[in-house]
């Protein structure tokens, strides 16, 4: 098994123009700044410390997670989620098969929910396994 990729804030930041430069559905994408890159850089570098940090799926659930629950943006938590997991699961050889759309109605649904974080985190890794496709 290779090591796990996790962005930091240059990468995250990289990906954020890509995706203001590319057809991304504009209504999805966050304000693209550097303090938005670091702040979503500190969840992906807290999921990557946990143990469960070897396994991409559910790593890709918790980040989606956290850069919702964690609300450390004032507006575009939602929206900052799908751009991360997207990237986070592309640097690691996976594509998401799951439209812009349907991941932000997700992003509202976990918003919402005020169930136990592992048992969101368990749902969403299941999400994610049908719904990705390897790219390598």
């Amino acid at each position: 098994m290779s090591k796990i990729e996790f962005p930091n804030t240059e990468d995250i930041l990289w990906w954020g123009k890509q995706l203001l430069e590319s057809e991304f559905p504009e209504e999805y994408l966050p304000i693209i700044t550097r303090k938005w890159a670091r702040s979503i850089a500190d969840c992906v570098e807290v999921t990557s410390l946990l143990p469960s940090n070897n396994d991409v799926i559910e790593s890709a659930g918790r980040i989606f997670y956290k850069v919702i629950k964690n609300h450390r943006l004032v507006d575009g938590n939602k929206r900052s989620s799908l751009v991360v997991t997207y990237f986070f699961l592309a640097l690691n050889g996976f594509r998401l098969k799951i439209s812009p759309n349907v991941l932000y109605e997700l992003a509202r649904t976990v918003a919402k929910e005020k169930e136990f974080h592992e048992d969101t985190v368990g749902r969403l890794k299941t999400v994610f396994i049908n719904t990705v496709e390897n790219i390598d």
